[in-house]
């Protein structure tokens, strides 16, 4: 036989005795590559929920403000403020940049 056939041969003979285990690496490499993925996902999704959530804090404010007393108007400020955790002054720019 020559060498590269023996060569072969070693390889093909590995193969076969280890196969399930590399079978097994392979799986588990790809799992480990697949949990990074979801894990990036999962912080963009989260990201983008906090984002439509205050652009909806911001709607609902300037929707009530705008149809209401001083005094609701004030309330409805605070209210807006401890939600988006902002300073009360500034809400109205927070939410200026958010729509």
């Amino acid at each position: 036989m020559n060498k590269l056939n023996i060569h072969t041969t070693k390889t093909i003979n590995f193969l076969r005795k280890y196969s399930l285990n590399i079978f097994m690496a392979i799986v588990a490499i790809n799992s480990y590559s697949i949990s990074s993925t979801l894990k990036e996902n999962r912080n963009i999704l989260n990201e983008n929920v906090k984002l439509l959530r205050y652009k909806e804090i911001c709607a609902r404010y300037y929707t009530f403000y705008s149809s209401g007393t001083d005094e609701q108007a004030e309330s409805r400020e605070e209210l807006t403020a401890s939600l988006l955790d902002v300073p009360l002054e500034l809400v109205d720019t927070f939410c200026q940049r958010m729509i």
